[in-house]
């Protein structure tokens, strides 16, 4: 055994290890004798399930079978032997009987086959009685087998019953034979299963006794290292919780020669390490914020700069497209006037777009709230993305389901969602294809807007980068109808400023379903008239 010392001077590992050297001892032992044991139990329980049970089970059947031949053997001789006189035929009722005792007798024959190839003969009694047993299941056999051949002979009646007189002897020395098999054979099972809850109580009885020797001696070493090594590690633990709670002052730890002293050190600097990378990170930090705050003022400054002009341009070319003051001249001259008016309100949407994404990343976005019918919206929403739809072969419908519900929201801004989802869904639909926007209330009382299209669809990158600013999927129909990757992320910005979130569902070349979930706080449920204020109302 290590001595006390020289345990005390070792590293925490092969103080770690020595315990268990000392452990594996009283361990084997317990394996040993727990070995020894499940081998007794398991050669008392192969006995069983080998010997006794399959004997007993093939008794049981046997004086089953048996008593079914002796009842059907007796009701056939019965039959034939009541109102028949000698040389008369077969009684025509017992025939089914018949069939029934020849099948009954090959199914008792192949019990007995059965009975004789289970068990083991351990004994001179066993072998006694399992011999007079198969020949009084022959004698059986064979007098019921007699019976049926005097009825076929058409033998007199008093000869049928002499002969099932005999078979009755007979029956009556197999239902003894067999009961007193049967009790032979419990009183064994009795026995071994006694032996078997023995053992099995010994190995129990040497398993706890052991592993109660287990338990103290790993008890004694776990308690001897924890002693060793808790102090160190709750100096550790108290520091790591000081760091975590953002003291970075370098830890007083002891450096002792375990592993515990070689972590403290390890520790401490890191942690001297941590606190000169924070202090970097911090004006990274800043730095960044700065520069994100510049380019939100710098994106609104310029989108605030630039809609200035851009509305003199379309209020210019709208002039001369409608030639308010004259004609133009030559017809390329008006087409080209109607490019610069459309170029210059698709410039004018993508500046409010990136003037509305900067608000709203700064924080500056604010809610116009009123109650709104939705319905009226979503519906006015549908008429002005008509013609788009119209001309891009796509089926646009609305569907309804608010039941007269009212929303309390920003209509501008509503307005501006919906028409951001619509333009995208008809944008990416091929020819043929249909969208659909559907307003309701949820089952949670919020309301919910979802639009669905039979579109490219998405997968689930190419949704993540939907999301994000400037952000587009990758396809061929993307780079024909263009875009800037504002809309989705815009949207985004405006229904979070509501309390709400977006989910997009898509299968690539399928579909798309982009779903709005707003709070229910945000529903103003509209109380149905009374009839009595109805007429009331009618009567004024």
């Amino acid at each position: 055994m290590f001595p006390f010392r020289t345990f005390a001077r070792l590293s925490i590992r092969n103080k770690i290890l020595a315990g268990y050297a000392l452990v594996i001892v009283p361990v084997l032992v317990l394996l040993g004798l727990t070995w020894f044991g499940a081998s007794r139990i398991t050669a008392t329980a192969e006995a069983l399930r080998n010997d006794t049970v399959p004997t007993l089970t093939s008794l049981g059947s046997l004086r089953s079978l048996g008593t079914y031949v002796i009842e059907t053997t007796n009701t056939y001789a019965l039959i034939n032997a009541v109102e028949r006189h000698q040389g008369q035929a077969e009684n025509p009722f017992a025939v089914d009987k018949k069939v029934d005792l020849v099948a009954a007798l090959d199914e008792f024959q192949r019990a007995l086959e059965i009975f004789q190839a289970t068990g083991v003969d351990s004994n001179a009694t066993a072998r006694r009685y399992r011999s007079n047993i198969a020949f009084s299941c022959q004698d059986i056999v064979k007098f019921s087998e007699k019976i049926v051949q005097l009825v076929g002979n058409r033998a007199a009646p008093f000869v049928i019953l002499q002969a099932r007189e005999r078979f009755e002897t007979k029956a009556q020395n197999f239902r003894t034979l067999v009961r007193e098999a049967i009790e032979a054979e419990r009183l064994e099972l009795n026995e071994r299963q006694s032996q078997l809850n023995q053992d099995i109580s010994l190995s129990e009885a040497i398993v706890a006794l052991v592993g109660l020797a287990v338990i103290l001696l790993t008890l004694l070493c776990g308690v001897h290292v924890a002693n060793r090594v808790a102090e160190p590690v709750c100096k550790l633990r108290d520091a790591a919780a000081r760091v975590g709670e953002g003291e970075f002052d370098a830890p007083d730890l002891a450096e002792t020669q375990d592993e515990v002293g070689e972590l403290a050190g390890g520790f401490r600097r890191m942690v001297t390490k941590l606190r000169y990378l924070m202090h970097h990170h911090r004006e990274r930090m800043e730095a960044a914020e700065e520069a994100s705050r510049a380019k939100s003022t710098f994106l609104a400054t310029v989108s605030h700069e630039l809609r200035t002009p851009l509305n003199a341009i379309i209020g210019f070319s709208e002039i001369l497209r409608t030639e308010m003051f004259g004609p133009v001249g030559s017809a390329r001259y008006s087409g080209y006037v109607a490019d610069i008016n459309d170029s210059a309100v698709h410039l004018l949407s993508l500046v409010n777009d990136l003037l509305d994404l900067a608000k709203a990343e700064a924080g500056k976005q604010e809610l116009y709230e009123d109650t709104l019918e939705i319905d009226e919206i979503a519906g006015t929403c549908v008429r002005l993305m008509a013609e788009r739809a119209a001309q891009a072969g796509v089926r646009l419908d609305l569907a309804d389901r608010l039941e007269g519900c009212l929303f309390r929201g920003d209509e501008r801004k509503m307005r501006q969602i919906i028409l951001n989802l619509l333009s995208n869904s008809v944008k990416f639909t091929p020819t043929g294809g249909s969208v659909v926007l559907d307003v309701a209330i949820a089952a949670e009382g919020g309301l919910q807007i979802v639009v669905r299209d039979t579109g490219i669809g998405m997968g689930e990158d190419d949704i993540a980068k939907a999301l994000e600013p400037f952000g587009q999927v990758a396809d061929v129909m993307t780079r024909q109808t263009g875009g800037t990757g504002l809309g989705l992320p815009l949207t985004v910005k405006l229904v979070e400023l509501h309390g709400g979130t977006l989910a997009i569902a898509s299968t690539p070349g399928q579909w798309t379903a982009v779903t709005l979930s707003f709070p229910a706080e945000r529903t103003v449920k509209v109380l149905p008239t009374l009839p009595a204020e109805t007429e009331a109302r009618a009567v004024a």
